[in-house]
């Protein structure tokens, strides 16, 4: 016999904001969408004096072949602060 559990579902709402309009907080998770793709890995926003802005994937090693220069990216989108 197997039980089963009722599954809570959550709805989020993003909004996405054109790399345009503004950049997202240095360091903070963000969703980003490319060609109008959102992709299905967490990004942040990194960056260097001498050197664009760059995404790069959140909690990842450092490695420059995952970078995505800002300029490739049309819009973000930042996660809410959930309660309990």
């Amino acid at each position: 016999v197997y039980k089963r559990q009722a599954l809570r579902v959550i709805r989020v709402i993003v909004e996405f904001v054109q790399v345009s309009d503004r950049l997202p907080p240095y360091g903070d998770p963000v969703l980003i969408k490319i060609a109008g793709v959102v992709q299905h890995v967490t990004y942040t926003l990194d960056g260097a004096d001498e050197t664009p802005d760059w995404f790069e994937p959140y909690f990842f090693e450092h490695d420059n072949d995952q970078k995505i220069w800002c300029n490739k990216v049309e819009s973000w989108a930042q996660f809410q602060e959930w309660g309990d």
